[in-house]
């Protein structure tokens, strides 16, 4: 069982060695045995009261999002996955809505001034987005596909960070659309020539990329590290509340998406101040 949950673990992208476990309510034993189960290459960010005799850990890998782990009262097992409850309640994704989004969120916001997206739709819009995205994914040219007619008709706006890991050249096709005189129209020429067979942008490379525009890639590639997303597209938005919320994937129905989370929606409510930072960012085009 130990050596099926550290492939696992591998598999999750657990390479750096990274243990910090202070600020935790957790006992040495405890402490010990996520060490050893995590090969010294997990770090504790906090613990919670789990279900019945089990003690719940927030956990970090490197370079991965956080997940949830448990550890029984006698400090002999833990247990990574779905735990049900008697009556069919799916108790981890319960505490991971509670631990975990709440501690990526935080991430994200704090780390949003790190990037430099580009702006697609009106400013008027009455829905606003961050989505980031990698110029050759394809799962965002779907995305790309179900909101532009939203985009079009002035009721979203969608801030893109782009991002580069699907294909070699992704650097370059980010660049060159974020090195365009409208950077929004360049974005829609990628998607609009998106080769679904080969998985590939319809924008050419970029062949030389100037070094401040190649920083600002990079503060985007640092912004999807420092926060753990590890897929694209990732969907980032604030409620009417001022609440940020992030999805992975793209959502069936963004119409009922819209109408449902009201994503960047005015509200009595000030925008955020990490929404506000965002904005001043906004690639202007070259």
């Amino acid at each position: 069982m130990q050596k099926n949950f550290l492939k696992v673990l591998i598999a999750m992208g657990v390479f750096v060695v990274s243990t910090s476990f202070a600020d935790t309510t957790a006992s040495p034993e405890e402490l010990a045995l996520i060490k050893k189960i995590g090969q010294d290459k997990l770090s504790v960010l906090s613990t919670f009261p789990g279900p019945g005799n089990l003690h719940g850990f927030v956990l970090q890998p490197q370079g991965g999002q956080p997940m949830i782990m448990y550890v029984d009262d006698k400090v002999q097992y833990a247990v990574y996955g779905t735990v049900i409850s008697k009556d069919g309640a799916n108790l981890t994704e319960q505490d991971n809505e509670k631990y975990v989004k709440k501690y990526t969120a935080l991430k994200i916001a704090d780390n949003l001034a790190e990037t430099t997206p580009i702006k697609e739709g009106r400013d008027d819009a009455p829905y606003k987005l961050i989505v980031v995205a990698d110029p050759n994914c394809s799962a965002c040219n779907y995305s790309y596909n179900a909101m532009k007619p939203f985009i079009d008709k002035g009721e979203l706006q969608v801030n893109w960070i782009l991002v580069y890991f699907v294909r070699p050249d992704s650097q370059a096709k980010a660049a060159a659309i974020m090195n365009a005189k409208d950077p929004g129209k360049a974005m829609a020429e990628n998607e609009a020539g998106f080769d679904m067979k080969t998985e590939e942008g319809g924008i050419a490379p970029l062949t030389d990329i100037p070094k401040p525009l190649l920083e600002e890639l990079e503060g985007n590639m640092k912004f999807m590290h420092d926060t753990g997303i590890s897929s694209t597209p990732t969907l980032i938005f604030y409620t009417k509340e001022g609440e940020l919320k992030y999805i992975s994937g793209a959502p069936s129905d963004v119409g009922a998406f819209l109408k449902k989370e009201a994503p960047g929606a005015t509200s009595t409510q000030p925008s955020p101040s990490w929404w506000d930072k965002l904005l001043a960012r906004v690639k202007k085009g070259s």
